[in-house]
Formats: structure tokens, C-alpha cells, sequence
């Protein structure tokens, strides 16, 4: 390899150390309160009441352990034992921790941000026994952040915390392996939102259509308890008939009809965000729509972002109630359906760990959740391993996991020129960590300074980024990702196609020359805007994907 490419490998971090990043982590020396390199952070009007110490008995390693005796702890109230620690943009981290306390007392363990919106990256609700049990968490943010690895008794009781550990994992990310499957249509989704305002259907190849923010919620189809409105979803489907027939279609449930709802909410769409004051009017809406559009909509998403008080005004363990009778009826009617779960938006990892907790995994067939790529996609991989890694914690690993909402909105530090590549990535990235369906949000939505895949919002026309994932979805239409291998900033995904195996090739930053091995017997290049030519090596690679076959 040339001095070019190790030079930029080792600048990314290639052979970085993972050593201990937490000070103190077994908790010892001579303390009576809290063990140095670490603090509290205690919150809430009236104050929770806690105390700490030493605890010398039987501690898992060294000398001591830590314990946190929390002996009041009022509504809205709080209390984390914590140890301040800033993550780096994309990388991906493991914390291990021993605890043991009052049987049946529940402790939280996370990684969480220390400012807005205190988000958790990953995150354990812990049932503790007078034994010691390890707790390990993996997880990470697209962004540099400051915050801290936490401990939170979730009620009043004791609880010792000892050997703690904190390190960086983002080798192990990057050398999972991709899905052993070919591609699905559906893996390829959209949002259109604006039909009737124009009448087009994106010519980019998507598979999936999902339907919110697009005048289809319960509130809209039935404004009255005797009267249903089916004009616009009607509208929807028979568009999808007319230009794209085959292509599946997701309904996302929920908007409560006013009549329906208890008083207080917060009005949203017609309607209201707080559950329904009678579960047999949900059931009502969800057998009728289930059995009207029966074998033309597949999938159904229970509610749309219920982390976000915007959305959804209730708790976790009442929509766990609409969950369960929408999969009863829904799948009386068709048990081809597949029901997804309520979705959670990137800073709603806590909220799924309380469902989950609930049982709400084993309702769903899929896990959906949102999360809007960055301009750097492969930035996002920790966050989606600090869900995946939730999942396994509930012995839900094996569900599909899909991201149902999101698009490179930021600003691209290139501007439209680097759309194309980061459009791309944003679905290679996923797909590579196990995502099994991302839905673009939205064809006929704009993003100032980020990628957009339409020239205008009522037209045909697609921008250059729109003709790069229309590229991709062509190269990769019966495709299996094989491997996928990650030096520094030099992405390589090898493919099993139909026609002969290929590799897709890009780089992170700046571009750089790239020897080709010669056990591929490559020929040729294409590139997302449709050139192609004869290979020479070394390939100049930059941040928009190459295919080389």
C-alpha cells in the first residue's frame, strides 16, 4: 500500500489503543462518601434523600465497593453516580459494570449525554439480587459528545456498584458482518406526502412506501365515531397501483380522534396525541382499516415517534395495550401482516428500554425506530449498535430492526456535490450494520444544505443524488454484501451478484489512491452519475461510492 493511504489510515485512528478510559474504576481508596473520580448528579423539588459509602464486604474486585443507599426518591426526582466522560464522534464504546442490591430494586446503566436532550446512547435496566451480576452496555453518538457513564436507582433502596470498566470498541463494529441475505426490495423506502399537489411517482426504484405526515392518520380516516373518510388513502394506494404496482406499503396507526380521546391532550393532526379513553374504539380502527386494505398494505407501525411529546402523550405501558390488541386484530384479519412497533426517534433509547422492559418486543415483528443519517453516515454505526445491543439484552436480537424515517438533513461540509456519496452511504452503512430497511423522508420535502433527491417539490426531476441511489438500487437489486472491510477511512464491501462478483469502494475525507488487489481481476469502474471506463491502478477513490467488477 502507498505511504499516501497508511498516512491517512493512521491519521483516522488505525492501531489506536483501547486502553481504560474511566478513572477509578474499581471504585477503591479511602473515601466515606463517593469514590474518587466520580460524582452525583441529584435532582428534583422535594430532593431524593442519598447517602453513600464504603462497602468493604465481599466487594467483586480489590478492596471496596461503592454503595448508594437511596432512601427517598419523590416523583420527578433523581439520582445518577456518574463519571463525566466526552465520546468521540463515531465511535463505539462498552461499559462493564458489577452490581448487586436489594433483591427486586431496578437500577439503570447507560451512557448518556450531560446536556440536551440527556440522551442515552446505550442503556440496561438492571433487576439487581443480593448476588453480584455484570451488566455490559455498547453504544456511541454520531457527534462528539460530553457526558458520562450513569447508575440510577429506579426506586428507594441500596445498591454496590464495583469493577467498572469503560473502553473503546469500534473495531468490533466495523468487523461485524453484513446480513448473509440478498437485499430486499423493501429495503428501499420513501416518503411522499404532498400527492395532489402533483401526481408523480419518484423514478428511483424504492420498494416501500411509508405513509405518514400524509393526511392518513386515525384522526383523518375516521373524523366521527360512524363516519370514515377513505378519500385520501384511497388516493395513496391507487397511485401506488398506477405507477409502481408490486411496491409494498406501510401505514403508521395512531392520531386519536378527538371524539375518541380522554381530554388534556396535545392536538396534533385533527386529532390528539394521547391514547384512546376506550381500547375497543382502537380495535375498532385498526380491524376496520386492517380489513378495507387487506393484502394491499403489509406493514403496520403502531405510532409514530412516542418519545416525542409532539406525537405521543402517554406512557409506555398504555401503548403497549394498543400494541397488543392492534397485532390481535390485525393479524386476524391477514396474518401475512407484519406489525412494527412504535418507532423512537435517536434520543428515545430510554423510552424503548422501558417498552422492551414492558414486553413490547415480543409484540411486533420488527423493531422500527428513526434516525436522520449524518453527513458522514458511517458516523452513525455506534447508535445503531446501541440499540441492537438492547435488543440482544431482551433476547430480541433476531427481529429485523428497521429505520422507517430519516435523510441526510444536516448541512454537507461539500455542499451538493458530496450529496450523491453521502445519499448512498447513508443506505450502505445501514444495510452493512444490519438495518433491514430505511424509508427517505422526503421526496417532496426539501433540506437547506442537505441532500435532497428532487429538483423541485412538485416535479419529476431528480437532483444528482436522486440519480445515485436510482444507480445503486440498480447495481444492487439481487445482491448479497458478503464482507465488508474498514481500514481507517477506506470503506470495501464485496458482493455476490447474479452477474459475477464485484466490490463497492469509497473513501472517508480527503480522496486517495487505492491499489487494487490483483485477486479480483477487476476489469472495470462504474460511477453513481452512470460513467464508466477501463480500470487502471492505482483507482482514485473519494467519498462517492465505486463499483468495480
Amino acid at each position: 500500500m502507498r505511504w499516501s493511504v497508511w498516512a491517512l489510515l493512521l491519521a483516522a485512528g488505525v492501531g489506536r489503543g483501547q486502553g481504560e478510559l474511566l478513572q477509578n474504576p474499581g471504585l477503591e481508596g479511602a473515601h466515606t462518601a463517593i469514590a474518587a473520580g466520580w460524582t452525583d448528579n441529584v435532582w428534583g423539588q422535594p430532593r431524593p434523600v442519598v447517602s453513600y459509602a464504603a462497602d468493604p464486604h465481599d466487594p467483586r474486585e480489590g478492596r471496596l465497593a461503592q454503595t448508594v443507599n437511596v432512601s427517598a426518591l419523590p416523583p420527578g426526582s433523581g439520582v445518577i453516580l456518574r463519571q463525566m466522560v466526552t465520546f468521540r464522534a463515531g465511535h463505539t464504546y462498552q461499559a462493564r459494570v458489577w452490581l448487586r442490591g436489594d433483591p427486586g430494586l431496578q437500577v439503570t446503566v447507560q451512557l448518556r449525554r450531560s446536556g440536551q436532550w440527556y440522551d442515552s446512547a446505550a442503556i440496561r435496566i438492571v433487576t439487581l439480587t443480593a448476588a453480584w451480576q455484570q451488566v455490559v452496555i455498547r453504544g456511541g453518538w454520531g457527534e462528539e459528545v460530553p457526558g458520562f457513564l450513569g447508575l440510577a436507582a429506579r426506586g428507594v433502596g441500596r445498591f454496590s456498584v464495583d469493577a467498572a470498566s469503560l473502553v473503546e470498541v469500534s473495531d468490533e463494529t466495523t468487523a461485524a458482518a453484513p446480513p448473509g441475505r440478498a437485499i430486499p426490495p423493501e429495503f428501499w423506502g420513501i416518503h411522499l406526502n404532498k400527492l395532489g399537489s402533483h401526481n408523480v411517482w419518484p423514478d428511483l426504484g424504492a420498494g416501500l412506501l411509508r405513509l405518514w405526515d400524509s393526511g392518513t392518520t386515525w384522526a383523518h380516516l375516521q373524523p366521527e365515531p360512524t363516519r370514515w373518510n377513505w378519500t385520501r388513502l384511497d388516493y395513496y394506494l391507487r397511485h401506488v397501483a398506477t405507477h409502481a404496482p408490486g411496491t409494498a406499503v406501510m401505514l403508521t396507526l395512531g392520531i386519536t380522534p378527538a371524539w375518541a380521546a380522554p381530554p388534556g391532550g396535545r392536538a396534533m393532526y385533527g386529532g390528539t396525541t394521547l391514547p384512546p379513553r376506550d381500547l375497543a374504539t382502537w380495535r375498532t380502527y385498526v380491524r376496520t382499516v386492517s380489513e378495507r386494505f387487506r393484502g394491499r398494505i403489509r406493514y403496520w407501525e403502531i405510532w409514530n415517534e412516542c418519545d416525542v411529546n409532539v406525537f405521543y402523550g402517554g406512557t409506555p405501558a398504555q401503548l403497549l395495550e394498543l400494541a397488543r390488541a392492534a397485532g390481535e386484530e390485525l393479524r386476524a384479519v391477514d396474518p401475512a401482516n407484519t406489525v412494527l412497533t412504535p418507532n423512537v426517534t435517536r434520543t428515545g433509547l430510554a423510552w424503548l428500554a422501558e417498552y422492551l422492559a414492558l414486553g413490547g418486543g415480543e409484540l411486533a415483528d420488527v423493531i422500527s425506530f428513526h434516525r436522520y443519517p449524518s453527513p458522514r453516515p458511517e458516523d452513525d454505526l455506534p447508535e445503531y449498535v446501541g440499540l441492537q445491543d438492547l435488543l440482544a439484552a431482551h433476547g430480541l436480537g433476531g427481529k429485523p430492526l428497521w429505520n422507517t424515517e430519516g435523510a441526510v438533513s444536516a448541512a454537507l461540509p461539500g455542499g451538493d456535490t458530496s450529496a450523491p456519496g453521502a445519499v448512498a452511504r447513508a443506505w450502505l452503512t445501514q444495510w452493512c450494520q444490519g438495518i433491514g430497511q430505511f424509508s427517505w423522508y422526503c421526496w417532496d420535502i426539501h433540506w437547506p444544505g442537505g441532500a435532497n433527491l428532487s429538483q423541485t417539490l412538485t416535479g419529476p426531476a431528480v437532483t444528482p443524488a436522486g440519480a445515485a441511489l436510482r444507480e445503486l438500487i440498480t447495481w444492487l437489486r439481487a445482491v448479497k454484501v458478503t464482507a465488508r472491510e474498514v481500514r481507517g477511512p477506506l470503506w470495501t464491501l464485496t458482493l455476490d451478484r447474479p452477474t459475477g462478483p464485484a466490490h463497492l469502494l469509497w473513501t472517508i475525507g480527503d480522496p486517495l489512491d487505492h491499489p487494487l488487489p490483483a485477486a479480483w481481476q477487476p476489469t472495470r469502474w462504474r460511477r453513481l452519475d452512470g460513467r464508466s471506463g477501463t480500470l487502471t491502478s492505482p483507482l482514485r477513490l473519494d467519498g462517492e461510492p465505486l463499483l468495480v467488477e
